[in-house]
């Protein structure tokens, strides 16, 4: 398996953390929440770079490059910034192929997946959050694992949660909590 397409594996997927540098963590934030909920897998190509410069406007962000360098001034950045964001989110890369194509074959559930576990990580941190709490009260009762792997994403997004992070599920059964501190890489 070539590097370069291991995005498409959850199990070969690793987060990036190249974002425009441009752009605040609060912008990052807002660019995938806005996402969310604009994206639509039945969008054609046209429609869903269209929704992404409008999301781009609608946060002050240029349209287009050439836009930007006419009047660099006037705009935070362009619509390049707004979808390396999303593209660092969905691909953990820099480059990637064709985004649209990308996400088609994702899937609309892994998209929003992606740039959800960010998006709140991100929230979260800039809230001052030093501890979060994530309950999988479920795990026991349909006799499976921990969902450690979305801690373990988080934690990687938030260097100063590694420290407080904590894992809490609650066993259905007898109702005995199990708790593991300090989730690490």
């Amino acid at each position: 398996m070539k590097d370069y397409m291991a995005f498409f594996y959850d199990e070969l997927f690793v987060e990036g953390k190249e974002y425009p540098a441009n752009m605040s963590t609060e912008d990052i934030a807002a660019v995938l929440k806005n996402y969310m909920s604009i994206y639509d897998e039945n969008d054609d190509q046209n429609e869903w770079f269209g929704k992404i410069k409008e999301l781009s406007v609608s946060m002050g962000y240029a349209a287009s490059p050439k836009e930007f360098k006419q009047n660099p001034e006037a705009f935070k950045g362009h619509v390049g910034d707004v979808s390396a964001v999303i593209r660092m989110a969905v691909t953990g890369r820099v480059n990637s192929p064709d985004m649209f194509t990308v996400m088609s074959i994702l899937g609309k559930e892994k998209v929003l997946e992606r740039a959800d576990v960010l998006e709140l990580a991100k929230y979260y941190s800039d809230c001052g959050a030093d501890e979060l709490v994530f309950y999988d009260i479920t795990a026991s009762f349909e006799e499976r694992e921990l969902f450690t792997d979305i801690l373990k994403k988080v934690a990687q997004k938030v260097a100063q949660l590694k420290k407080a992070l904590y894992f809490c599920t609650v066993n259905l059964r007898n109702f005995t909590p199990r708790v593991t501190p300090n989730i690490r890489n």
